[in-house]
């Protein structure tokens, strides 16, 4: 089992029978890539799961805001998103 893993079943927030995140239906996918700013200077964490092309952000738990084809393209989608939040 890897760390990354075995931290967020520490936590309880990793659901080991399906590889849910509890918290907020994340697939275990989906790594954090960065973080970006809102427009009133907030600072959230993207993740995105190169294989369903998800992105998310953390924004009132972990918010699907689009899909990305790249990591590059699913920072920029995140910004747009979260610019007027």
């Amino acid at each position: 089992m890897s760390e990354g893993i075995e931290n967020e079943l520490g936590k309880g927030l990793i659901n080991a029978q399906d590889g849910e995140c509890l918290e907020s239906g994340v697939d275990m996918g989906a790594i954090v890539i960065g973080r970006v700013k809102s427009g009133k200077d907030k600072s959230y964490e993207v993740k995105w799961d190169q294989a369903s092309k998800d992105v998310y952000v953390s924004w009132a738990g972990w918010s699907h805001v689009g899909k990305a084809s790249s990591a590059g393209e699913a920072m920029t989608v995140a910004e747009a998103w979260l610019y007027n939040k």
